[in-house]
Protein backbone atom coordinates (compact mmCIF):
# COMPACT_ATOMS: atom_id res chain seq x y z
CA UNK A 1 0.00 0.00 0.00
CA UNK A 2 3.02 2.11 0.53
CA UNK A 3 2.81 3.95 -3.41
CA UNK A 4 -0.79 3.97 -3.79
CA UNK A 5 -1.97 7.48 -3.00
CA UNK A 6 -1.03 9.02 -6.35
CA UNK A 7 -2.74 12.15 -7.54
CA UNK A 8 -3.67 10.26 -10.53
CA UNK A 9 -5.53 8.20 -8.36
CA UNK A 10 -7.35 10.98 -6.68
CA UNK A 11 -8.90 12.44 -9.62
CA UNK A 12 -12.49 13.64 -9.55
CA UNK A 13 -14.54 10.67 -11.22
CA UNK A 14 -18.31 11.58 -10.64
CA UNK A 15 -19.55 9.01 -13.56
CA UNK A 16 -21.83 6.26 -11.82
CA UNK A 17 -25.28 4.58 -13.26
CA UNK A 18 -27.52 7.23 -11.56
CA UNK A 19 -30.18 3.99 -12.21
CA UNK A 20 -28.26 1.45 -9.72
CA UNK A 21 -30.48 -0.20 -6.98
CA UNK A 22 -28.83 -2.29 -3.80
CA UNK A 23 -30.23 -4.61 -5.96
CA UNK A 24 -28.02 -4.56 -8.87
CA UNK A 25 -24.74 -3.83 -6.84
CA UNK A 26 -23.94 -7.55 -6.34
CA UNK A 27 -24.57 -7.77 -2.14
CA UNK A 28 -25.12 -10.72 -0.84
CA UNK A 29 -28.89 -11.95 0.56
CA UNK A 30 -28.45 -10.75 4.26
CA UNK A 31 -26.92 -7.28 2.77
CA UNK A 32 -30.14 -6.79 1.10
CA UNK A 33 -32.17 -7.93 4.27
CA UNK A 34 -30.41 -5.71 6.60
CA UNK A 35 -30.97 -2.64 3.89
CA UNK A 36 -34.56 -3.52 3.73
CA UNK A 37 -34.82 -4.03 7.40
CA UNK A 38 -33.21 -0.53 7.63
CA UNK A 39 -36.52 0.98 5.37
CA UNK A 40 -33.65 2.12 2.66
CA UNK A 41 -34.69 2.31 -0.63
CA UNK A 42 -32.89 3.50 -3.24
CA UNK A 43 -28.98 3.94 -2.67
CA UNK A 44 -27.44 7.63 -2.76
CA UNK A 45 -24.90 9.36 -5.07
CA UNK A 46 -22.17 8.61 -2.68
CA UNK A 47 -23.35 4.77 -2.22
CA UNK A 48 -23.67 4.56 -6.38
CA UNK A 49 -20.57 6.00 -7.09
CA UNK A 50 -19.05 3.83 -3.92
CA UNK A 51 -20.54 0.36 -3.34
CA UNK A 52 -19.90 -1.40 -6.89
CA UNK A 53 -16.21 0.32 -6.62
CA UNK A 54 -15.69 -1.12 -3.07
CA UNK A 55 -16.71 -5.07 -3.84
CA UNK A 56 -14.01 -5.01 -6.33
CA UNK A 57 -11.72 -4.11 -3.62
CA UNK A 58 -10.39 -0.94 -5.33
CA UNK A 59 -8.99 2.09 -3.22
CA UNK A 60 -11.62 4.89 -2.75
CA UNK A 61 -11.54 8.32 -2.26
CA UNK A 62 -14.67 10.29 -2.01
CA UNK A 63 -16.51 13.26 -1.06
CA UNK A 64 -20.20 13.39 0.51
CA UNK A 65 -21.93 16.09 3.00
CA UNK A 66 -23.40 14.65 6.44
CA UNK A 67 -26.52 12.63 6.11
CA UNK A 68 -25.75 11.09 2.60
CA UNK A 69 -25.42 7.82 3.67
CA UNK A 70 -21.67 7.53 3.11
CA UNK A 71 -21.03 4.76 6.26
CA UNK A 72 -23.12 2.59 4.46
CA UNK A 73 -21.09 3.17 1.02
CA UNK A 74 -18.58 2.26 2.76
CA UNK A 75 -19.91 -0.57 5.07
CA UNK A 76 -21.21 -3.03 2.77
CA UNK A 77 -18.57 -3.29 0.71
CA UNK A 78 -16.44 -4.31 3.80
CA UNK A 79 -19.15 -6.54 4.96
CA UNK A 80 -19.53 -8.01 1.90
CA UNK A 81 -15.92 -8.59 1.28
CA UNK A 82 -15.84 -10.28 5.13
CA UNK A 83 -19.26 -12.35 4.52
CA UNK A 84 -17.53 -15.11 2.46
CA UNK A 85 -14.14 -14.80 3.85
CA UNK A 86 -12.55 -18.20 5.21
CA UNK A 87 -12.87 -18.51 8.54
CA UNK A 88 -9.78 -19.43 10.88
CA UNK A 89 -8.34 -17.95 14.29
CA UNK A 90 -10.80 -14.73 14.56
CA UNK A 91 -8.52 -11.64 13.29
CA UNK A 92 -9.48 -7.87 12.93
CA UNK A 93 -9.36 -7.27 9.53
CA UNK A 94 -10.70 -4.08 8.74
CA UNK A 95 -9.84 -0.07 11.11
CA UNK A 96 -12.02 2.33 10.75
CA UNK A 97 -10.31 5.76 11.98
CA UNK A 98 -12.74 8.41 12.84
CA UNK A 99 -12.06 11.81 14.43
CA UNK A 100 -14.77 11.76 17.42
CA UNK A 101 -16.18 9.69 20.20
CA UNK A 102 -19.56 10.67 18.29
CA UNK A 103 -19.02 9.86 15.00
CA UNK A 104 -17.44 6.42 16.14
CA UNK A 105 -20.72 5.74 17.96
CA UNK A 106 -22.70 6.64 14.95
CA UNK A 107 -20.42 4.32 12.58
CA UNK A 108 -20.61 1.57 14.72
CA UNK A 109 -24.29 1.67 14.78
CA UNK A 110 -25.34 1.73 11.17
CA UNK A 111 -22.19 -1.09 10.82
CA UNK A 112 -23.88 -3.04 13.56
CA UNK A 113 -27.50 -2.71 11.57
CA UNK A 114 -26.25 -3.27 8.36
CA UNK A 115 -24.44 -6.72 10.14
CA UNK A 116 -27.62 -8.11 11.95
CA UNK A 117 -28.28 -10.80 9.63
CA UNK A 118 -24.61 -11.92 9.33
CA UNK A 119 -21.92 -13.13 11.12
CA UNK A 120 -19.34 -9.89 10.94
CA UNK A 121 -18.21 -8.86 14.91
CA UNK A 122 -17.56 -5.09 15.38
CA UNK A 123 -16.08 -3.20 17.95
CA UNK A 124 -16.36 0.74 19.30
CA UNK A 125 -13.03 1.71 20.77
CA UNK A 126 -13.19 5.32 21.84
CA UNK A 127 -12.66 7.89 24.74
CA UNK A 128 -15.17 8.54 27.24
CA UNK A 129 -16.17 4.62 27.19
CA UNK A 130 -15.92 1.82 29.57
CA UNK A 131 -12.11 1.07 28.90
CA UNK A 132 -11.78 -2.69 30.42
CA UNK A 133 -15.32 -3.57 27.87
CA UNK A 134 -13.29 -2.56 25.14
CA UNK A 135 -10.38 -4.19 25.87
CA UNK A 136 -12.29 -7.62 26.50
CA UNK A 137 -13.75 -6.73 23.04
CA UNK A 138 -10.66 -6.26 21.07
CA UNK A 139 -9.45 -9.93 23.03
CA UNK A 140 -12.20 -11.51 20.68
CA UNK A 141 -10.62 -10.11 17.75
CA UNK A 142 -13.97 -8.12 16.15
CA UNK A 143 -13.79 -8.75 12.63
CA UNK A 144 -14.10 -4.85 11.79
CA UNK A 145 -12.87 -2.25 14.70
CA UNK A 146 -14.03 1.60 15.00
CA UNK A 147 -11.64 3.29 16.76
CA UNK A 148 -10.53 6.84 17.47
CA UNK A 149 -6.71 7.27 17.17
CA UNK A 150 -6.34 8.29 20.55
CA UNK A 151 -8.30 5.62 22.33
CA UNK A 152 -6.62 3.22 19.60
CA UNK A 153 -2.67 4.39 21.01
CA UNK A 154 -3.60 3.33 24.21
CA UNK A 155 -5.23 -0.17 23.31
CA UNK A 156 -1.74 -0.56 21.57
CA UNK A 157 -0.24 0.24 24.41
CA UNK A 158 -1.86 -1.23 27.35
CA UNK A 159 -3.54 -4.94 25.89
CA UNK A 160 -0.61 -7.07 25.14
CA UNK A 161 -2.60 -9.23 22.99
CA UNK A 162 -4.06 -6.57 20.58
CA UNK A 163 -2.22 -5.54 17.24
CA UNK A 164 -2.68 -4.36 14.05
CA UNK A 165 -0.91 -7.16 11.94
CA UNK A 166 -4.07 -8.71 10.12
CA UNK A 167 -5.66 -5.33 9.19
CA UNK A 168 -6.80 -5.30 5.61
CA UNK A 169 -8.91 -2.93 4.97
CA UNK A 170 -8.22 0.74 6.15
CA UNK A 171 -11.04 3.22 6.25
CA UNK A 172 -10.29 6.96 7.35
CA UNK A 173 -13.66 8.72 8.16
CA UNK A 174 -13.71 12.55 8.10
CA UNK A 175 -9.77 12.57 6.82
CA UNK A 176 -9.77 16.39 6.43
CA UNK A 177 -11.06 16.56 10.47
CA UNK A 178 -8.74 13.90 11.17
CA UNK A 179 -6.13 15.82 9.57
CA UNK A 180 -7.30 19.41 11.00
CA UNK A 181 -6.98 18.43 14.48
CA UNK A 182 -2.85 18.85 15.78
CA UNK A 183 -3.66 15.97 18.02
CA UNK A 184 -5.74 13.59 16.03
CA UNK A 185 -3.78 13.73 13.15
CA UNK A 186 -0.42 13.12 15.23
CA UNK A 187 -2.28 10.17 16.37
CA UNK A 188 -2.89 9.02 13.01
CA UNK A 189 0.22 9.13 12.08
CA UNK A 190 1.11 6.95 14.61
CA UNK A 191 -1.56 4.39 13.51
CA UNK A 192 -0.24 5.17 9.98
CA UNK A 193 3.21 4.16 11.40
CA UNK A 194 2.56 0.99 12.86
CA UNK A 195 0.17 -0.21 10.05
CA UNK A 196 2.61 0.12 7.28
CA UNK A 197 6.43 -0.70 8.86
CA UNK A 198 7.97 -2.99 7.10
CA UNK A 199 8.85 -4.31 10.48
CA UNK A 200 5.09 -5.67 10.55
CA UNK A 201 5.12 -7.57 7.17
CA UNK A 202 1.46 -6.09 6.68
CA UNK A 203 0.02 -8.01 3.50
CA UNK A 204 -0.67 -5.26 1.18
CA UNK A 205 -4.47 -4.38 0.40
CA UNK A 206 -6.95 -1.84 -0.47
CA UNK A 207 -7.31 1.18 1.51
CA UNK A 208 -11.13 2.77 1.56
CA UNK A 209 -11.34 6.32 1.93
CA UNK A 210 -14.57 7.52 2.92
CA UNK A 211 -14.17 11.57 3.73
CA UNK A 212 -16.92 13.78 4.52
CA UNK A 213 -17.03 17.90 3.23
CA UNK A 214 -13.36 16.96 1.96
CA UNK A 215 -12.88 19.55 -1.11
CA UNK A 216 -10.78 18.78 -4.35
CA UNK A 217 -7.76 20.84 -3.76
CA UNK A 218 -7.52 18.76 -0.17
CA UNK A 219 -7.95 14.95 -1.75
CA UNK A 220 -3.96 14.94 -1.54
CA UNK A 221 -3.81 15.53 1.72
CA UNK A 222 -4.51 12.47 2.22
CA UNK A 223 -1.33 11.07 1.45
CA UNK A 224 -0.37 13.11 4.55
CA UNK A 225 -1.26 9.91 7.32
Amino acid sequence: MKSQWRASQLEDNDKYDENLSFQDMNLSHPLLKAITAMGFKDPTPIQKACIPVGVLGKDICACAATGTGKTAAFALPVLERLIYKPRQAPVTHVLVLVPTRELGIQVHSVTKQLAQFCSVTTCLAVGGLDVKSQEAALRAAPDILIATPGRLIDHLHNCPSFHLSSIEVLILDDVLHLLDLPHCYLNARVVAVSLFSPELHVREGPALCLCCLLPHPSARAVSRI
